[in-house]
């Protein structure tokens, strides 16, 4: 049996009752117009329109729903403002027209979209994790009416990797890579408020509706991995079991983490508001038995980055709790979750283990601190002839906690 195609209306307000229904020949609004005469190739003599036309993203490529369409259908028929496409994934990997077939104008598919169409799949085959960054980060940029869909609108994606893969799902992350899958992050100018409705556990992206991305956007190669929090248990039970790709059941989400845990605190960098030029507006101070470093942090929603400006110190308390440290040549990376306790004046024990008491956390950002050997020995004076020792303690700055099990709801 022959797939059948998908047919996607792109039109901002439906199809006015038909499918096949008129497009306008011109822009409506007056616009310079030229013709110019054009001979053919069989030496037919014609004319030639040229006018500059007013072209946004179209409507499929807003929505959330049509994405998995997009990606998962092996022909495709879209209507558009003013053009119809028809796609193939032949064409699109093979000699044909990456771009499709096309009535009237001639426009170009916009490059999200040819990304996703093109290369999608063969990252996801290549590097699983790397593959669904870009997806997640795809998906997310579009909206939804329902924020409650999110988990929904992209489990046929979701589905399809596990069938090429074999890795477990949980929540929108994969089990094999969950330690990068915990570092997507929140732009300061995307940042919104948290659901009203339970969407997910607060460590998975499902739990916010705002553009996320990856911190390790293209799932990192290390020269060396330092440190890697374990992850214990996780446990999520399906709002249906004939969706084993879907939504996730109020209170289930729960995420048993052995890792490196320090106090912290934060503060808004800029008071006056978010710098548009700045995917961060928020610094962590990190305090070990070191000493106290100071690291980039990406809040979750809005409503996270209002417990500073309420405090009369003007900073945050928070847990922060390192996921991954690496180097990469005279670099140190250290990436991590920002966590409060679910019962707010919880104290953490060092002895804390599977046997006894475990904290639980809820989740509100993630944190990036990077530093350089070089940077530092520049730093340190010439004389001195223990900057090495010190660099190693800054470098690793979580290097003397001693890691305890943690949970995440």
């Amino acid at each position: 049996m022959e797939a059948q195609p998908s047919l996607s209306p792109r039109l901002e307000h439906g199809l006015r009752g038909t499918v096949f229904s008129v497009r306008e020949r011109y822009p409506p609004t007056p616009c310079p117009i030229f013709q110019l005469p054009w001979r053919s190739a069989d030496n037919q003599l014609g004319t030639v329109m040229a006018m500059p036309l007013d072209i946004h993203p179209e409507p499929i490529n807003r929505r959330g729903w049509t994405f998995q369409e997009q990606l998962l259908s092996t022909r495709m028929i879209e209507f558009g403002t003013w053009q119809t496409r028809c796609t193939c994934r032949e064409n699109l990997s093979g000699s044909g027209s990456p771009a499709g077939y096309v009535d009237g104008w001639k426009i170009e598919r916009d490059a999200d979209s040819s990304y996703v169409y093109d290369r999608m799949w063969d990252m996801i085959e290549d590097d699983l994790q790397n593959g669904w960054n870009q997806v997640v980060r795809r998906y997310t940029e579009r909206k939804l009416t329902f924020g409650t869909d999110r988990p929904l609108a992209i489990s046929g994606i979701a589905e399809r990797c596990h069938s090429l893969r074999g890795d477990e799902y949980f929540a929108g992350l994969w089990k094999n890579s969950i330690n990068v899958g915990l570092l997507w992050a929140v732009m300061a100018t995307d940042r919104e408020p948290r659901p009203p409705k339970y969407q997910g556990p607060t460590w998975s992206w499902f739990a916010v509706n705002s553009t996320v991305f990856n911190l390790q956007q293209n799932n990192n190669r290390w020269n060396t991995e330092h440190f890697d929090a374990e992850v214990v248990s996780i446990r999520t039970d399906l709002v249906s079991d004939q969706a084993p790709f879907g939504a996730t059941r109020e209170g289930s989400g729960s995420l048993r983490i052995r890792g490196r845990l320090a106090r912290a605190t934060y503060h808004r960098d800029n008071p006056r508001g978010v710098d548009p030029e700045q995917s961060s507006d928020h610094s962590l101070e990190i305090t070990t038995s070191y000493g106290t470093v100071t690291a980039t942090l990406y809040l979750d929603c809005v409503e996270d980055a209002f417990e500073d400006e309420q405090n009369i110190s003007g900073n945050g308390s928070a847990m922060a709790l390192e996921v991954q440290s690496a180097c990469a040549g005279p670099s140190w990376f250290t990436f991590g979750m920002v966590l409060r306790p679910k019962v707010e004046g919880s104290v953490l024990s060092s002895s804390n283990s599977l046997e006894g008491d475990v904290t639980t956390f809820r989740r509100i950002g993630v944190f990036e601190y990077a530093t350089n050997l070089a940077d530092f020995r520049n730093r340190s004076p010439a004389d001195d002839a223990g900057w090495g020792r010190r660099a190693e303690r800054e470098l690793d700055c979580f290097r003397d906690v001693d890691p305890c099990v943690i949970e995440i709801i």
